[in-house]
């Protein structure tokens, strides 16, 4: 059985993508100097953008990886195939808090201005 939903607009969907980005070259603009990410996942998607901020500064089923991911967005998107974020990206920069051994005890997110090295470019989720 299928269910349609009528709607006149379409759902916004939040995916939260992590990303590993050398500090040192998120501002440079020259986008040739190297590659913009050394890596990238879509962690996935929430049709509920409070929920999406939750997962991204709480760390949620661990999207930071130990460490692994230093960088994370959440995406607006319209459903739809295809559909872009026009810009409806929000950025935030993931610092480990380490205890005095050195062993990570959580995370010091907060939200930041895009890096100028992503600047132009749109659908991080989506590859």
């Amino acid at each position: 059985m299928t269910t349609k939903i009528k709607s006149d607009k379409p759902r916004s969907v939040f995916f939260v993508t992590v990303f590993f980005v050398d500090k040192e070259l998120r501002d440079i603009e020259d986008k040739l100097h190297e590659e913009l990410h050394k890596r990238k996942r879509c962690w996935g998607f929430l049709y509920d953008k409070k929920m999406a901020k939750k997962v991204v500064l709480n760390n949620l089923t661990d999207i930071y990886e130990i460490g692994y991911y230093n960088m994370a967005c959440i995406e607006e998107v319209d459903e739809g195939i295809p559909a872009f974020s026009a810009g409806r990206v929000t950025w935030y920069d993931v610092i480990p808090v380490r205890s005095d051994e050195g062993y990570i005890e959580g995370y010091d997110v907060k939200e930041m201005a895009c890096p100028k090295r992503f600047e132009g470019y749109c659908g991080w989720s989506l590859g």
